[in-house]
């Protein structure tokens, strides 16, 4: 879903790109010459997404605020340009002047994506309501933990990990799965062993909550398989 938002602001960004270049290159000619550069920059955009595509900039655990974000995406983007360049040289059957054109455009395109891409990553840090919480407490469960914290456009708010041989971790699970309104559990192998973890977690299914399995959680966020789960 969030990919999808992604792709439809940059198609958005470098359109109004374009339709900003042909204000202030053409003025009031500006419906005149739209026809003319629709077709061949409708080609650039898609081979535009596809280099943003292969840069890794649809990839949510890569899309935040940092500065190696800003600068793939300012890698990919020059990439980009000289892509455009090559194509208006390589097929001049177009009948557009590239030159100007394309230096208008392409400062456009770099402050329009910029701040479409800021916005979108703010937003969704911001929007982050998935709260997560990890029973059983092991190098996976506290990686895992790091993971997420790092990684908040990743829609998982994590609260934090409950350590199963506490005494008192019953109670936690209790206490904090009813304040924190929890909406996702995740659950290492050890506390699945726990007959009174396994009580607790019966009584909340009746709060609809998503119950997974630590090894299954790490893999599909990740992409990693845990080293805890490789000799089980």
């Amino acid at each position: 879903m969030r990919n999808g938002f992604l792709i439809i602001g940059d198609i958005l960004s470098l359109y109004l790109a374009l339709m900003a270049t042909l204000l202030l290159r053409y003025g009031s000619l500006f419906n005149q010459y739209t026809t003319l550069h629709v077709i061949p920059f409708t080609i650039i955009f898609i081979l535009w997404l596809i280099v943003y595509y292969i840069a890794g900039l649809y990839e949510l655990t890569n899309t935040k605020n940092s500065v190696p974000f800003y600068q793939t995406l300012l890698t990919a983007t020059i990439i980009c340009i000289g892509v455009a360049i090559a194509y208006f040289y390589l097929v001049p059957s177009t009948g557009i002047a590239p030159r100007a054109n394309l230096l208008i455009f392409s400062i456009a395109a770099v402050g329009f994506i910029a701040s479409w891409r800021w916005t979108f990553n703010a937003l969704v840090v911001r929007t982050t309501s998935n709260a997560t919480l990890i029973v059983g407490a092991n190098p996976q469960s506290q990686e895992l933990y790091d993971y997420l914290l790092a990684n908040p456009q990743l829609g998982y708010n994590v609260l934090g990990i409950i350590d199963i041989t506490n005494e008192s971790a019953v109670t936690a699970l209790a206490k904090v799965t009813q304040f924190k309104n929890v909406r996702t559990i995740v659950l290492s192998r050890e506390a699945l062993a726990l007959e009174r973890i396994t009580s607790e977690l019966y009584h909340l299914l009746k709060d609809k909550m998503t119950f997974t399995l630590l090894s299954n959680f790490y893999e599909t966020i990740t992409g990693k398989v845990p080293l805890g789960s490789i000799d089980q």
